[in-house]
């Protein structure tokens, strides 16, 4: 394991860096699911994001941070922008929703929340 985190609504969520998982439990431990990436690195890091209802996880996945479904465990989108640090060793957000990346050995970077958008095809 490398990263846990429990949502507002008690489900615990586990990043294991070594088998490329993020697992989900309920609060008293019982497995719900997982979703694993075998191909890549994944699971790095993890964090919720800050709107109430706690819609994303933010995943450390290689050079990239998967935006990922925590109800479903569904990936539906990325962060990677220019000169981003990377997936981070640890990955925070602010109420304002802006996400935090720490890396090993490229410091730190705020990424600043601009709202949602769909990806372009």
């Amino acid at each position: 394991m490398h990263a846990l985190r429990v949502a507002n609504d008690g489900t615990v969520y586990v990043a294991d860096r070594e088998f490329r998982r993020v697992q989900m439990f309920s609060n008293d431990g019982k497995f719900i699911k997982q979703l694993v990436k075998p191909d890549t690195p994944f699971a790095s890091s993890l964090a919720l994001s800050s709107d109430p209802e706690q819609q994303f996880l933010y995943v450390g996945s290689g050079k990239t941070i998967a935006v990922v479904d925590r109800k479903t465990l569904t990936l539906v989108g990325a962060v990677d922008v220019p000169g981003m640090v990377g997936g981070g060793h640890q990955i925070a957000t602010d109420s304002k929703g802006n996400i935090y990346v720490a890396a090993l050995t490229n410091g730190m970077q705020k990424l600043a929340f601009k709202g949602m958008t769909t990806a372009s095809r």
